[in-house]
């Protein structure tokens, strides 16, 4: 061969050579890209949910009571774990010892049969507008469903092999899922007519801790176990479970809020999830960030600080369980109000509820009874009815009544008294807390007057505290009052009230005469802790003036001492003031004779008071029924360990600080 002849060889060789790889470079371009429709086809689109997170709830120091943690979703594939498991039982005991779940639960939901329809997933992931295509074919057997992973909204393509399974048109459906899915049809079909499909996930636990999923994972891990899927959500938790239940809430299984903080301030707390458009490449693992579109701005809920201390709150309702345990009533109230302000310090009921269990919560355990349940006051009433008459000038605390020696018979009805008394002043009847002499105190005040001061004190109508479902208890209009009504006002019958109602008179005495608003939120902040507003105290009324306010802390400083009827109540090294309640209940048209609602309303200390404090006790069995033995003694242990918390100098520390 000439050297021409081979350099024509070579340049031939080259030329062929380049054209091949050409094609195949082309070709392989075609295979990845394809052209500009497919390329179109291929691109996953995708609406991303950009998460937003709930406002969080505190206490007036900024301690949390209701926020949000992500927490693990744990799905499981019953299927795929009865075959790997040689020991189902002790698997299921494994699992539910690091889920603390019970054991049977666990074991049902491994060994049940068919538990969810048997499905087989097409494709891992499809655009909307696919997933229209194939909701349009309105085949029975083929769905979309819609997962959120990863706060991504993902359409994932299922089809139902079971109705399709000898059918005469599989391969037609398998022809037009394939060109919607872009995918080859012989695979499709062979799925389409597969017995051995996959079983969609069981959820086993809606939210375990991370710890909890840690273990878990370890646990699959170590023991080669298939069929577990993760997925993180936020959930809505209270970290002081039980406490302040009442006040706070809770969030339902379905994430909407009910009663309490959590309902009244859905408006602040809500938070507004965002959305975006994305595009990413056919694989979907790569985002094209240059085609991300915004279509909705994600905005955090506000923060709520409450006016509530929980160190305060650990105080009312550690006491309140006691109480139960000791009396064993049918419930039991306690609020703690700061008199100057009407800022609510804590506030509870028994029985209660975890906010983190809705199992927990029925109708009788979420009633919020400090501003729901209406009962008749009884002799803490009697603080009203003796306010009014001082303030008007009818009386003294000097004046004297006759007692009727324990029964006075007025209108043709008996009157009776727990003890019979002579002769008593003001001071000392209500320190005896005689029934006879407040009905007599009350005639001469007269209907209008006492019906006035009744509604001066916040009584018959809400005191507006920003809680929901607030009851405004019972007062008769004035026109259907009988003759006999004021004498049995005075002692706190024919009138129902609520348990914040009844504190706000006791706050008023306390204050100087001034009648607070009551409330419970102090401030709201954006999530970030920029204010959005200052709640401030504000004067509802002011039904009696300081003098009478000074006189009537007097004479009920009296009321808890050996001589008074809640020596109970009395809390060493300091004065304070308040006054017994018992009330027979009204039952079917007349008052019960077994059956009593028992309080004490009062405050500390009693010359500068600074906390008003009310205990309702409903249906203490006897021989503790009686507002000093039931009510009284749990006041006390609250009082004094609020007055140590809150620094308030003793009655010896203060007469020292006056000597110098």
């Amino acid at each position: 061969m000439t050297n021409k002849t081979a350099k024509i060889w070579i340049v031939a060789l080259l030329i062929t050579s380049t054209s091949i790889f050409s094609c195949l470079a082309f070709r392989l371009f075609q295979l990845h890209m394809g052209n500009t429709e497919s390329i179109k086809e291929r691109v996953v689109k995708r609406i991303v949910r950009e998460e937003a997170i709930r406002g969080r709830i505190f206490d007036r120091t900024g301690k949390p009571m209701a926020m949000n943690v992500s927490r693990e979703e744990v799905n499981i594939n019953p299927l795929a774990i009865r075959n790997k498991s040689t020991n189902l039982i002790e698997t299921a005991s494994d699992i539910a010892e690091i889920l603390r779940l019970p054991i049977d639960e666990v074991y049902i939901t491994l060994k049940t049969e068919n538990r969810n329809v048997y499905y087989s997933r097409l494709k891992s992931s499809c655009s909307q507008e696919q997933a229209d295509k194939i909701t349009a074919m309105n085949i029975d057997g083929a769905a979309v469903e819609k997962v959120i992973k990863d706060n991504n909204i993902i359409l994932i393509p299922y089809i139902n092999p079971q109705k399709f399974i000898g059918s005469k048109n599989s391969a037609d459906i398998a022809r037009s899922l394939a060109s919607i899915l872009v995918l080859d049809p012989l695979i499709v079909h062979k799925r389409l007519n597969n017995s051995t499909s996959e079983i969609r996930h069981t959820l086993l636990k809606k939210s375990c801790t991370q710890e909890q999923a840690e273990a878990l994972s370890t646990y699959i891990k170590k023991n080669n176990i298939p069929g577990f899927d993760f997925s993180s959500r936020e959930v809505r938790i209270y970290p002081n479970n039980e406490l302040a239940c009442h006040i706070l809430g809770f969030l339902n299984s379905k994430g909407q809020p009910y009663k309490g903080i959590e309902s009244e301030y859905n408006k602040y707390l809500k938070q507004s999830d965002g959305l975006s458009r994305r595009t990413y490449n056919a694989l979907g693992n790569s985002e094209l960030r240059s085609r991300r579109e915004s279509i909705q701005v994600a905005t955090n809920g506000c923060n709520v600080y409450l006016t509530i201390d929980l160190y305060i709150q650990y105080i009312v309702e550690n006491n309140l369980d006691k109480l139960m345990e000791e009396i064993k009533p049918k419930s039991a109230t306690v609020i703690v109000q700061d008199v100057k302000t009407g800022k609510i310090l804590a506030m509870a009921s028994r029985p209660a509820f975890n906010p983190n269990q809705n199992a927990t919560f029925n109708e009788e355990t979420g009633v919020n009874s400090a501003v729901f349940t209406q009962y008749e006051p009884g002799s803490t009433f009697k603080a009203l009815t003796f306010s009014a008459a001082l303030n008007e000038g009818i009386i003294t605390e000097d004046t004297k009544f006759d007692c009727e020696n324990g029964l006075w018979y007025k209108f043709g009805k008996p009157l009776h008294d727990s003890h019979p008394y002579g002769i008593l002043t003001v001071r000392e009847g209500v320190k005896k807390s005689s029934n006879i002499l407040a009905a007599k105190v009350a005639l001469l005040l007269g209907n209008q007057a006492f019906y006035n001061y009744i509604e001066a004190f916040g009584l018959g109508k809400k005191s507006d505290i920003d809680l929901p479902n607030e009851q405004i208890g019972i007062l008769n209009d004035l026109q259907i009052w009988s003759k006999l009504s004021p004498t049995r006002l005075a002692m706190g019958h024919e009138i129902s009230v609520t348990p914040i109602q009844m504190i706000g008179v006791f706050s008023a005495i306390a204050n100087g005469g001034k009648l607070m608003r009551p409330y419970i939120v102090k401030e709201i902040t954006t999530h970030d802790g920029e204010t959005k507003g200052i709640f401030i105290p504000k004067v509802v009324s002011t039904p009696i003036n300081e003098d009478t306010s000074e006189t009537m802390k007097s004479i009920l400083a009296e009321v808890p001492t050996e001589e008074g009827t809640a020596r109970r109540a009395a809390v060493k090294g300091y004065r304070v003031a308040g006054k017994t309640g018992t009330a027979q209940k009204f039952i079917n048209g007349a008052y019960s004779q077994t059956k009593f609602v028992s309080s004490f309303a009062g405050f500390i200390p009693a010359d500068e008071p600074v906390v008003a404090i009310i205990v309702v006790v409903d249906e203490p069995p006897r021989p503790r029924h009686y507002g000093g033995t039931a009510a009284a003694p749990t006041f006390s242990t609250i009082a004094e360990a609020v007055a140590k918390y809150l620094e308030i100098p003793s009655d010896a520390v203060k007469n020292r600080m006056r000597d110098y």
